[in-house]
């Protein structure tokens, strides 16, 4: 070794690099179909379930009972591959078994898919009796947004016959922000909200001030909300009506038969309102009476139909009048005020 060699030093070697094996997750068991006992900490709630409000006082109601007599209807929930399951369907009993701040909990695991699932939700939602309309349009809009369904293949695969009822959920969803709330809070009935979200956005303010103020009552509300919509789109609610003699005269004489034949109705109730005179009629002339009253009945319900059309729509007409009016006014007013100021 050379005295250089010496001076420097022996040359290190550079350390070898040891490739370490990436860090694996433990993959969490598979978990079993059927009826188990799982810790109540791995169930959680379906964050997109319809159902949003649960009562506090029912939910101890439902405590009570498990309390006493367990769970009868354990929770049925889905896997979801991290060792921690989903529930399909029981919520409300999840929530009362966390009141009881149980450790374990009966439930039945079941791998479904996510179409499955959304199905399985808005069918158990049907089932509820404290289901709001609301709820059911937003878990059947989810449902046709998810799986690009048709509402008759909606009906189908959740078991409604009558699809016309998604249909008239979906609309509620047309109402402004603040009459889906008045509808949720109970300020609005579900027939009044339907008229109401079939009526463009532009006039709901009109129609509800209408409604609270008592000016349209449950037989006017279809009238009064096509009265909106054909103003809205530019439909002559008055079409000029060219009456022969002959016509005038017919109007007359059914204004007259009906001012008549109510107030002879009328006389045959008693001061309970009964009419104890049915009882007296022959019973072999019975059916045949009930059959023309049936007829007469059909007859002046669409009569009666007809007629309120006319008088919603100028009922429309007055309420907006009054409307651009006040908005006039107000803008009318805003200028005098800014001319003083100058």
């Amino acid at each position: 070794m050379t005295k250089e060699t010496k001076k420097r030093g022996a040359v290190k070697k550079k350390p070898v690099a040891v490739k370490r094996k990436p860090l694996t997750k433990p993959k969490a068991p598979v978990a079993e179909e059927g009826m188990q006992m799982i810790a109540l900490e791995r169930v959680y709630p379906n964050a997109e379930q319809a159902r949003k409000i649960f009562e506090e006082s029912k939910l101890r109601e439902l405590a009570a009972s498990i309390r006493v007599q367990g769970l009868m209807n354990p929770i049925v929930v889905r896997p979801d591959g991290e060792g921690r399951f989903m529930i399909v369907a029981g919520e409300r009993r999840f929530r009362a078994c966390q009141l009881l701040e149980l450790k374990e909990v009966p439930v039945i695991i079941k791998k479904i898919d996510d179409e499955a699932l959304t199905c399985q939700m808005i069918i158990e939602n049907l089932q509820r009796q404290d289901i709001t309309p609301l709820e059911e349009a937003r878990a059947f809009r989810k449902a046709m947004q998810d799986f690009d369904y048709s509402v008759e293949q909606l009906a189908a695969r959740i078991g409604i016959s009558q699809p016309h009822r998604i249909l008239d959920r979906l609309t509620l969803l047309n109402l402004k922000e603040e009459y889906q709330v008045l509808l949720e809070d109970d300020f609005l009935t579900p027939t009044q909200a339907y008229y109401m979200s079939k009526v463009p956005t532009e006039f709901q303010d009109t129609f509800w001030r209408m409604i609270r103020d008592g000016r349209v009552d449950t037989n006017s509300l279809a009238a009064v909300a096509q009265g909106f919509i054909d103003t809205a789109n530019q439909v002559d609610l008055f079409p000029e009506a060219r009456l022969s003699a002959e016509e005038v005269k017919a109007l007359r004489n059914l204004e007259t038969y009906i001012e008549s034949m109510a107030g002879t109705v009328s006389r045959f109730f008693n001061k309970d309102g009964e009419m104890d005179i049915l009882k007296k009629i022959d019973p072999a002339r019975a059916l045949t009476i009930a059959e023309k009253i049936r007829v007469i009945g059909s007859v002046l319900t669409l009569a009666e139909k007809k007629l309120r059309t006319p008088a919603a729509h100028q009922r429309v007409i007055v309420e907006l009048g009054v409307q651009r009016g006040n908005a006039e006014a107000d803008a009318e007013d805003v200028a005098a005020d800014e001319m003083e100021a100058a």
